[in-house]
């Protein structure tokens, strides 16, 4: 079990400039749960030398209390970033060697530090790793003593501590990179005439794992060198900026999250004027959440009264259906097949055009 980090609400303050004496090029991270330096710092990844000791000042001045970031290329490291409770930690190790440092993320992770022998930022998911590499493309990792903001569980120490930085070891060479240890991964199934849908999927799923544009365009080039076909390097550009600008940095980006429901204000104010509305209003809410998707895909879904009474809902059967008769009336449901022609034949549903999904 790792040694617990100093609990503190003031991370970069307390820790910003010791760490930058020794080496590290600290950046405060007060954004995304404390997880990227979003509303503190932008353009980062365009430093070519580590802030000084008056911009660090500045910085605990100014985002005290933010956590702190560490960019890896401006600090001369590699770090393997291993995700899903840290359950490839053991084969990285096989692969890269031993390291005297590991860091432990809130969620369970594992951060293993390595000396930089030049690697490129990578995703190793394609050789069914759960791993990331941050490396020389300006990746971003959280350290010890910030904490996630939204839980207060910390960045921890699971081996070592911050006098091992001067006894870190380099990876073995090409161990964390998508050709690792000599073995190439197969080509990814994905026909031609699917791989900008697909790749752009990917690319919306990877960058939650992604500091920035850079590295999520890393990541995604590696995806489509492992296609069998794959795509120009423009053409990934394009992907890239579009998942990046125009969904995960403002917020759009719901890919891999949990299921949600977004309302429009018409749709709202329709129910909230008429009877029966707030049953009917939070009936469409669970109803998106569960069967959104299936709007997409052109499906329709059971919206059954009594499936639903005292399971999904606690209410009674005609508490239910009157609910449902509402969103009918309204046109917010469409009914697509009338049930109950046998046992188990439900009545099937799909959203109506005056619903945002």
């Amino acid at each position: 079990m790792g040694v617990p980090a100093i609990l503190t609400s003031r991370p970069f303050a307390e820790m910003g400039l010791k760490l930058a004496e020794r080496g590290l090029a600290v950046i405060p991270c007060p954004g995304d749960d404390g997880k990227s330096p979003r509303g503190a710092i932008a353009g980062y990844h365009n430093w070519r030398r580590r802030p000084g000791p008056d911009t660090i000042r500045h910085f605990a001045a100014e985002y005290g209390d933010a956590n702190i970031g560490i960019i890896t290329s401006l600090s001369g490291l590699t770090i393997a970033d291993v995700d899903e409770d840290g359950r490839d930690a053991a084969e990285i190790i096989r692969r890269a060697g031993d390291t005297p440092l590991i860091t432990r993320t809130p969620s369970g992770g594992l951060h293993l530090w390595y000396r930089s022998a030049g690697e490129r930022n990578a995703n190793l998911r394609s050789l069914g790793l759960a791993v990331d590499v941050k490396g020389s493309s300006a990746g971003i990792v959280i350290v010890p003593p910030s904490y996630r903001r939204s839980t207060g569980a910390l960045y921890m120490f699971e081996r070592g501590g911050w006098d091992d930085l001067y006894r870190l070891p380099t990876a073995k060479p090409g161990s964390l990179s998508v050709h690792s240890s000599g073995t190439i991964a197969p080509p990814l199934p994905i026909a031609r005439g699917q791989r900008n849908s697909s790749l752009f999927k990917m690319a919306l799923r990877e960058a939650r794992h992604c500091d920035d544009c850079e590295s999520l365009f890393d990541a995604l080039t590696t995806i489509n060198d492992g296609l069998v076909e794959p795509l120009p390097t423009n053409e990934v550009l394009r992907l890239t900026t579009s998942a990046w600008w125009r969904y995960e940095a403002t917020g759009a980006n719901w890919v891999g999250q949990a299921p949600r429901a977004v309302l429009e204000q018409d749709t709202v104010k329709q129910l909230a004027m008429t009877s029966r509305g707030a049953d009917g209003l939070m009936l469409l809410t669970i109803l998106l959440v569960a069967h959104g998707a299936r709007r997409c895909r052109g499906e329709p879904f059971a919206v059954s009264p009594s499936a639903m009474s005292g399971t999904v809902l606690p209410w009674g059967f005609n508490r239910i259906r009157k609910a449902r008769q509402a969103l009918i009336e309204l046109g917010f449901l469409i009914e697509d097949h009338r049930g109950g022609s046998s046992p188990g034949d439900p009545s099937l549903f799909r959203f109506g055009g005056r619903v945002s999904v």
